[in-house]
Parts: structure tokens; C-alpha cells; sequence
């Protein structure tokens, strides 16, 4: 057991391999020179209640790694991922993590599926802010992303996942973006508004991705809600499909879920509203005084205090602050 534990300035601030039922509690890394916390070919281990910033790669590294919990964490400043998931890494549990200003994703699944999630932050970070590629099975419930640099959410080659209860705010580029033969995944209570109206879509789904669901979704991402491309057939829209424009740009191809006009096609039954505004609940930038950010000065805080070593990405008065 490791607890009340500080490592800074070293390799991998704590490394297990071929090891179980170990705990990581109440232990901050900094600075390391690797991966903050790796475990690799280890199971049934705990991680709670940590802080790693400032890591030359992932904040937390598991390979090949399964029945691990993690819980209540904080991942910020790294060099790579704020979390990465790799190798046939299953069965894992994560909750209650905030994941931001990572140089690449801020939860990263490579080759990992059966894994569950929820209550997950992630923003600011370089890339998207959550990535499953090849990683099938997954759950990820309860999911705020924001102010990424790419996408909220992007799936590649990755399939069977069931996304739910996702917001996906102010992204660069797709709230999400579902590719490369994802294919009979569920996304469910969405709400997807202000990513990048340039070049960026709420949903993207390409690259014959296949039999995909989509219920209960919110979107109002400017001028592009909904993109389906003509080899990704056999989607369905189901429940309320709430859009602000709204604007479907849907390829011809069999049974897409949606037509250009954003009317049903194929399986699909939603029941469509185009003129909703999600304007009033999304604010634009607060002036008042956050009392639990430490780099806060009236709601702004100056790039120098964010980069630095005691820079605040995570204690604010409210979560979508």
C-alpha cells in the first residue's frame, strides 16, 4: 500500500508490473520523468484520490492490465495522455476523474474494451478529449467535454460501446466523431452544442461505420448538426432529435437513420424539433470571483498562472464553470 505520498523528479513515479491488489492512496506526482503511474500486466489493484501533473508521458499507464479501480483523480499538465488505457487493458473501472490540459487526450483507450467510466471530465486538452481506437465494449456514462483541441469523443475501428449522458461543448472540431468501421455503438442523452462551426460537426459518423444508434439528442453546433457518410448504412435516430439549424448533410447510402432534411430514414422513428436554441444554457465567459480556483481573478486567469507549476484546471464553484 502506498499512502500520503509525494514523487517528483524521477523516472515513472510509481511503477507495478505482475502485481496485484496493491493501493495507490492519496499520492501526488510531479514532474516525473515517464509515465506518473504505470501498471503494466497488473490486476486488482486500487488508485484513489491521487494527483499527477506534470508527467513526460501519461499521467496514469495501464497495459495489459485488468480489474483495476480508479478512482477520484486528477490529471493535468502531462506530456502525453492523462490517462491511457493500452494493450487489452479490460475490465477496468474509473470514476469521478478530471483529465485536463494534457498535450494529447485526456482519457486514451488503445486495443482496451469491457472497460466502464463515469463522471469524467476532460478539457483543454491538445487533441480529443476522449479517444477509443480499436476498443470495443466500453461504457462511458456521465461524460462532460470541453474546450479539446480536436473532438469531444472520437471513435475509430472501435464498436459495441455505449456512450451516455455526454456533453460536449466547445470542441475544435466534432462533439463526436464516430470512423473508421465503429460500428453498433449507442449514443444516448446527448447534448452537443458550440463546436467548431468551420470545419466541425455534433455527430460525424464516416468511414463505414455501420449500425450505430443515436437517442435522445440535443445539438446546436451552428451551421452542422448531424454528417453521415454513404458507406456508413444501417443507422437509427430514436426519441427526441432536438437540433438548433437544423442541418443533416447525409450522403445517399442504405438505410442512413436520417435524410437531408433531417427527417427519418430507414429504422430510424425520432421525433424532430429544428428550432431549438441552446443559447440559454451555455453561457459565455463568467466575471465573478470562483473562490475555490486558485488562479482565479474574476472569473480570467493570465496564461503564465495556468502554465505554471500551481496552475488550477480543476477546483471551481461549478463543474461547467
Amino acid at each position: 500500500k502506498i499512502v500520503n505520498t509525494q514523487a517528483t523528479l524521477m523516472g515513472t513515479g510509481v511503477y507495478f508490473e505482475n502485481s496485484k491488489y496493491n493501493s495507490i492512496l492519496s499520492t501526488t506526482v510531479g514532474s516525473s520523468g515517464a509515465d506518473g503511474i504505470s501498471l503494466k500486466s497488473s490486476n486488482y489493484n486500487l488508485i484513489q484520490t491521487s494527483n499527477i501533473s506534470g508527467s513526460v508521458s501519461d499521467g496514469i499507464e495501464l497495459v495489459n492490465s485488468t480489474f483495476n479501480s480508479l478512482l477520484n483523480l486528477r490529471l493535468t499538465n502531462n506530456g502525453q495522455d492523462g490517462m491511457n488505457l493500452n494493450t487489452v487493458s479490460t475490465n477496468n473501472f474509473i470514476t469521478d476523474l478530471k483529465s485536463a490540459n494534457n498535450v494529447r487526450y485526456g482519457l486514451n483507450y488503445i486495443n482496451s474494451g469491457i472497460n466502464a467510466a463515469s463522471d469524467v471530465f476532460v478539457y483543454n486538452n491538445g487533441s480529443f478529449g476522449i479517444d477509443l481506437n480499436g476498443s470495443n465494449g466500453n461504457r462511458l456514462s456521465g461524460v462532460l467535454t470541453s474546450n479539446n483541441n480536436s473532438s469531444g469523443i472520437n471513435l475509430t475501428s472501435s464498436s459495441n460501446n455505449i456512450l451516455s449522458r455526454i456533453t460536449s461543448t466547445n470542441n475544435n472540431l466534432d462533439g463526436i466523431w464516430i470512423q473508421g468501421a465503429s460500428s453498433n455503438n449507442i449514443v444516448t442523452n446527448a447534448a452537443i452544442a458550440n463546436n467548431s462551426s468551420i470545419s466541425g460537426y455534433g455527430i460525424y459518423n464516416i468511414s463505414a461505420s455501420l449500425n450505430n444508434t443515436f437517442s435522445q439528442l440535443a445539438i446546436d453546433s451552428g451551421i452542422n448538426d448531424i454528417y453521415i457518410s454513404a458507406d456508413s448504412t444501417g443507422g437509427k435516430f430514436t426519441g427526441n432529435l432536438l437540433l438548433g439549424t437544423p442541418s443533416c448533410n447525409v450522403n445517399s447510402g442504405l438505410n442512413p437513420g436520417l435524410n437531408s432534411s433531417c427527417g427519418n430514414a430507414g429504422p430510424s422513428n425520432a421525433a424532430l424539433n429544428g428550432t431549438i436554441s441552446l443559447a440559454n444554457s451555455f453561457f459565455g465567459k463568467v466575471t465573478t470571483e470562483d473562490s475555490k480556483n486558485t488562479s482565479d481573478s474574476s472569473g480570467a486567469a493570465t496564461f503564465v498562472s495556468l502554465t505554471s507549476s500551481t496552475g488550477d484546471w480543476l477546483s471551481f464553484d461549478n463543474i461547467f464553470r
